[in-house]
């Protein structure tokens, strides 16, 4: 009977509350610029094939090449010398015509090259080439006719990361537009870590 009685007192006392205790959340796994260099072709696939469009970034953020086309005789070392990052702008959405297309413009960016700003950047929303999903796509065609083969495609995988993924649109000898892989890219969105 006091066994009882001691139950139910204790029932009636009220527990920490569950706010008090931080819960586990298993997001996964935490990816960072370095760690993404370690992915094979299916995983990065993978990888942004489960990722969302996120939310555009509005400021400078550090990137690199994540992985390239083994027939490109550019290293990848040689390519993040030379590439470290984007600048985003924030500005209001308009629409603009490119090669008989409208696309509704969300921002525009530069690539930073050896330290400074380079070849300007259209970013609209799209249906990825890789699975017909939404993505983020950078067209260079109107803005950096040097590099306006090249089609970026992009998405938000977590921990301020996005994950992308660069086509090579030249024609072929018919004139038609290609979809060639070239490389994929990552860009953080967090802060640069301190150096000690």
């Amino acid at each position: 009977m006091t066994s009882i009685l001691i139950a139910s007192l204790l029932f009636l006392i009220p527990a920490s509350s569950q706010a008090d205790v931080p819960a586990i959340v298993d997001d996964g796994p935490v990816y960072t610029l370095k760690t993404l260099k370690k992915l094979d072709k299916k995983e990065l696939r993978a990888l942004f094939e489960g990722a969302s469009l996120g939310v555009l970034p509005t400021d400078k953020v550090r990137g690199t090449v994540v992985r390239k086309n083994l027939n490109n005789p550019i290293t990848r070392g040689l390519l993040n010398t030379l590439w470290s990052g984007k600048q985003f702008y924030a500005q209001e959405g308009a629409w603009e015509e490119i090669e008989q297309e409208r696309f509704f413009i969300e921002s525009t960016l530069h690539n930073i090259v050896l330290g400074h700003k380079m070849f300007k950047g259209q970013v609209y929303r799209s249906t990825s080439w890789l699975d017909g999903k939404p993505c983020w796509v950078i067209d260079y065609r109107k803005t950096a006719s040097t590099i306006g083969y090249i089609r970026d495609e992009f998405r938000h995988i977590g921990q301020g990361l996005f994950l992308g993924w660069t086509f090579d649109m030249t024609p072929n000898d018919e004139g038609v537009r290609g979809k060639r892989f070239m490389l994929n890219f990552a860009i953080d969105t967090k802060p640069s870590p301190k150096k000690n």
